[in-house]
């Protein structure tokens, strides 16, 4: 954990993940952090004390991606078998598994009103599931590669998304089509993100800059 203003180090949790820890997350009131490790087993961590709170049922996979709910009731975790679990945040039980993917699950995230959950997959989709029930509400395809994260604009009506293809894409978070917004240069893209107020997106490119679009 790291100071963010002054970017000094804090304190360290040592996971004990046998190999590298691949997902990392706050809880949205800050106290807790879950991380998920290569050995696929997800632990939740006091963010003051360091203290081990929970440890969820290992899931004999690779874990790629850990996320909380805006609640903080529900924790998500993306793993290498091309499935997503939602469990309970406080006792570990698994609640729901999301499957259609046909390939690694890389990033996980819910809407911001906690009611959609959105994943990709290195299958080349993206697809966007209702929390309540797991029902599959979008199947997204465009990238031709796998796409390495995926996300949900701050007020929910957008999806962005980049893939290994080096590209990102905007979607409608309703409809899942294509906006096409995004003339980044091609094979370019590294990550992205949304701005808080949504109008924004900021890609970091492998030629070093980083680039803001509306």
């Amino acid at each position: 954990l790291w100071d963010a203003a002054s970017g000094d180090e804090l304190r360290c949790i040592e996971s004990g993940a046998s190999d590298l820890v691949r997902g990392v997350a706050f809880s949205p009131d800050g106290n807790r952090i879950a991380t998920a490790g290569e050995d696929g087993i997800v632990k939740v961590w006091d963010a003051l004390t360091r203290e081990q709170l929970l440890r969820l049922k290992a899931l004999g996979v690779r874990a790629h991606c850990v996320a909380f709910s805006p609640d903080g009731e529900r924790i998500l975790v993306g793993a290498d078998d091309s499935t997503a679990t939602i469990s309970d945040a406080r006792t570990g039980e698994p609640l729901i598994v999301l499957k259609g993917h046909k390939g690694a699950v890389s990033s996980t995230a819910f809407s911001p009103d906690g009611s959609r959950i959105i994943t990709s997959s290195m299958d080349q989709t993206v697809r966007v599931w209702e929390t309540g029930n797991g029902r599959e509400l979008l199947n997204i395809r465009g990238h031709t590669g796998g796409v390495k994260h995926a996300a949900f604009s701050p007020d929910g009506k957008r999806i962005v998304t980049c893939g290994t293809d080096g590209t990102a894409k905007l979607w409608d978070a309703v409809h899942g089509q294509e906006i096409p917004a995004l003339s980044c240069p091609p094979d370019s893209i590294n990550c992205m993100v949304f701005s808080p107020e949504s109008r924004h997106i900021a890609t970091g490119c492998i030629d070093n800059s980083i680039r803001i679009y509306d």
